[in-house]
């Protein structure tokens, strides 16, 4: 017995031959238009996650803004260790100069890596030392590595450069 027989719905094979054509075909224009409904889903998907990503990247880069000109540096006369998050980070000695500042101070970008690591491991970061404006609740100086440097643009967009690892001792400095 052949598959379009086993369930008859005409009199006759032809017919039935016939009707199964006809729901082939309404069956395959089916999936088709399920594969277009995907695609269209896929392109909704897309869209809707660029549109959050330059969300992202446009609230990141207002938060940043450039630092007034004249804004003096500061100097570390030796390397300091300070806790940062799970681990630690070594501020090296030498000249901090200011990179950016948001609504609660200015981050100063160091003049070599910073050592980061945890228990038993470090690894060279760019960043700084972050030093909160003194009308702020907040006066805890804190680390911050620029997350960005190296980063491809949806990385970058995803990222902080901002995010800080504040510490309670202060790293000890002098200002020109």
């Amino acid at each position: 017995m052949q598959p379009f027989n086993r369930f008859p719905l005409g009199k006759n094979k032809k017919q039935t031959h016939n009707v199964h054509l006809i729901l082939r075909t309404l069956f395959a224009q089916f999936s088709l238009g399920l594969c277009a409904l995907d695609a269209m889903m896929l392109i909704h998907v897309k869209a809707s996650f660029l549109a959050v990503s330059a969300a992202i990247l446009l609230a990141s880069c207002a938060s940043a803004q450039v630092v007034p000109a004249g804004t003096s540096t500061i100097t570390l006369n030796m390397p300091q260790r300070r806790p940062a998050g799970l681990g630690f980070v070594v501020f090296p000695a030498g000249t901090y100069t200011p990179d950016f500042q948001t609504a609660d101070g200015i981050h100063y970008r160091a003049p070599t890596h910073l050592a980061g690591g945890g228990p038993g491991f470090s690894r060279p970061l760019r960043g700084g030392l972050f030093i909160p404006f003194a009308n702020r609740p907040n006066q805890n100086q804190a680390a911050w590595f620029d997350e960005q440097e190296n980063a491809s643009l949806l990385l970058a967009a995803t990222t902080s450069t901002t995010r800080l690892w504040r510490f309670s001792e202060p790293v000890a400095f002098t200002r020109p």
